[in-house]
C-alpha cells in the first residue's frame, strides 16, 4: 500500500514539474511588462516626477517663520556701601513672526512649475519608448524559438525518412541484391542527421533562455510556444509611405522629442527672467520682554512678563525690489548654454524623423525582396523534391548508386530547412512592420 502510494506521489510531482506553460506572442508581450524591471523602475521615477510637480506649485505660496529668543544671565556683584555681595539676575526674550511673498519675478516659478509638468509627460512617453524595446526584444527571441522549433521538426522528419532508407537497403542487403556499403553509406548519413539533431535542440533551449530572459520569466515552469502554420507566406505590396505616416503618430520617441524641446524653452525663460526685476513683499510681527533683579527676595517686584510682550509688541509691512545691473554675464552664459540645450534637441528630433524613415523604408524592401527570395525557393524545393523521388526510384532499379540518392536528399532535406528559415525570417520582419504600424 506504501509503495502505491509512493508511485502516486512520484507521478504527481514529476508531472508537476514537467508541466510547461503554452504561451502567445501576446501572452510573452503582457508578461514582460509586468516582469521586466525597467518598468518597475519607471513607476517610481513617475511618482517621484508627480510629487515634485505637485510641490513646485507651493512656491506661490507666501514662506512663513517664526522665531523665539530666550537669554538668561545671573552674576554675583559686591556691593561696597551694602557691604556684602548680591545676586544680579537678567532674563530677556523676543519673539517674531514673519512671512515673505514673490510679487514678481519675471514668471520663473511659473516656468518652472509648467516645466515640472512637461517632465511628467515626457517621462510617460519614455515609458510607452522602454515597452517598445521590451516588445521588439520578445518578437525577436519569439520567432528565434519558433524557428528553432521549426528545425526540430524538419530534422525530426528526415530522421523517420533516413530510418525508412535504412529499412528498405537493410533488406535488399539480405536478399543479396545491393551491398553492404550502401547500407552503411545511409548509416552514416542518419548520424550525421542526429548530429544535426542534437544541434538544432541546443539552438532551441538557447531560444528558449533567451526568451526567458526577454520577459523576466521568474517561474520554474518551462516556455513552449506553438509553432506557427507556414502558409503562403506572399503579400501585397507594401507601402513605405503609409506605415511611416502610422509610425510618426504612434511611436513614442517623437513625443518625448518634443517634450524636450518644452523643457529646454522653459529653461530659457526661468534664465531670462534674471534679466528682469525682483519683487517681493514683506511682513512681521515681534514683541520681547526684558527683567531685571538685584536679589532673589525681589521676584514679587518684577515687572510682569506678559504685561511687557502685551506692551512691546509691533508690526511690519514692507516691500523689495531687487533691479539687476550687472551680473559679470553670468545670466548670459546660462542663457547660452539653455540655448545650446535646445538647437541640439532640435536638430535630434529632425534626425530621428530622417532615421525612422530610413529604417522603415530599409524593413520594407527588404520584406519584399524576401518574399521574392521566398518564391524561387520554394520553386528549387519542388524541383529537388522531383529529382529525390526520381533518384529513389532510379536506386530501386539498380541504374543509381547510393551516393547520388544521399545527395538528392541531402539537397532536398537543405533546401526544406533554408526554406523554414527564410519564411520565419519573413514573418519576423512582418511582425516588425506590424509593430511600426501599431497593430502591436
Amino acid at each position: 500500500m506504501r509503495f502505491i502510494i509512493f508511485q502516486i506521489l512520484f507521478v504527481i510531482l514529476f508531472l508537476q514539474s514537467s508541466y510547461s506553460q503554452n504561451m502567445k506572442l501576446e501572452d510573452c508581450i503582457e508578461n514582460a511588462f509586468l516582469n521586466r524591471v525597467e518598468l518597475k523602475k519607471q513607476e517610481n521615477q513617475h511618482s517621484y516626477y508627480q510629487n515634485n510637480y505637485q510641490y513646485s506649485k507651493y512656491e506661490l505660496l507666501p514662506s512663513v517663520n517664526s522665531r523665539i529668543d530666550f537669554n538668561f544671565t545671573g552674576k554675583k556683584t559686591y556691593y561696597q556701601n551694602q557691604g556684602g555681595y548680591r545676586f544680579q539676575n537678567n532674563e530677556n526674550g523676543q519673539w517674531n513672526i514673519s512671512s515673505n511673498l514673490v510679487l514678481f519675478n519675471g514668471f520663473q516659478t511659473i516656468n518652472k512649475i509648467k516645466q515640472s509638468k512637461t517632465l511628467i509627460s515626457r517621462n510617460t512617453t519614455y515609458t510607452q519608448s522602454i515597452k517598445n524595446n521590451i516588445k521588439l526584444e520578445v518578437i525577436k527571441a519569439y520567432y528565434s524559438l519558433l524557428m528553432a522549433q521549426e528545425n526540430i521538426i524538419i530534422t525530426k522528419q528526415a530522421i523517420e525518412v533516413t530510418n525508412q532508407q535504412i529499412a528498405y537497403i537493410q533488406i535488399a542487403v539480405d536478399g543479396g541484391n545491393t551491398s553492404e556499403i550502401d547500407l552503411l553509406e545511409v548509416k552514416a548519413q542518419l548520424e550525421k542527421e542526429k548530429s544535426f539533431y542534437i544541434s538544432s535542440m541546443k539552438e532551441m533551449e538557447t531560444a528558449r533562455i533567451k526568451l526567458k530572459k526577454s520577459i523576466n520569466y521568474t517561474d520554474t515552469n518551462s516556455i513552449e510556444i506553438r509553432s506557427v502554420f507556414l502558409k503562403n507566406t506572399i503579400s501585397k505590396q507594401i507601402n513605405s509611405d503609409s506605415i511611416y505616416f502610422l509610425a510618426i503618430n504612434q511611436l513614442p520617441e517623437f513625443k518625448m522629442a518634443t517634450y524636450d524641446s518644452l523643457y529646454w524653452q522653459f529653461a530659457i525663460k526661468q534664465i531670462k527672467a534674471q534679466y528682469l526685476p525682483y519683487l517681493t513683499g514683506n511682513a512681521s510681527v515681534a514683541t520681547y520682554y526684558n527683567r531685571n533683579s538685584i536679589d532673589v527676595s525681589s521676584i514679587n517686584k518684577k515687572y510682569r512678563a506678559n504685561n511687557q510682550l502685551e506692551n512691546n509688541l509691533n508690526h511690519q509691512v514692507g516691500l523689495s525690489l531687487i533691479i539687476p545691473i550687472y551680473s559679470k554675464h553670468k545670466t548670459k552664459i546660462q542663457q547660452l548654454d539653455k540655448e545650446k540645450q535646445l538647437k541640439d534637441v532640435n536638430l535630434d528630433k529632425e534626425q530621428l524623423y530622417k532615421n525612422i524613415y530610413f529604417e522603415i523604408e530599409q524593413l520594407c524592401k527588404e520584406t519584399q525582396r524576401q518574399q521574392e527570395k521566398i518564391q524561387t525557393i520554394e520553386k528549387r524545393l519542388k524541383y529537388y523534391t522531383t529529382i529525390y523521388s526520381m533518384r529513389a526510384e532510379q536506386y530501386k532499379q539498380g541504374v543509381l548508386s547510393i551516393n547520388d540518392l544521399l545527395i538528392a536528399d541531402t539537397n532536398k532535406k537543405k533546401t526544406e530547412l533554408n526554406l523554414s528559415y527564410e519564411k520565419y525570417t519573413l514573418l519576423y520582419k512582418l511582425k516588425i512592420i506590424d509593430f511600426y504600424s501599431g497593430k502591436i
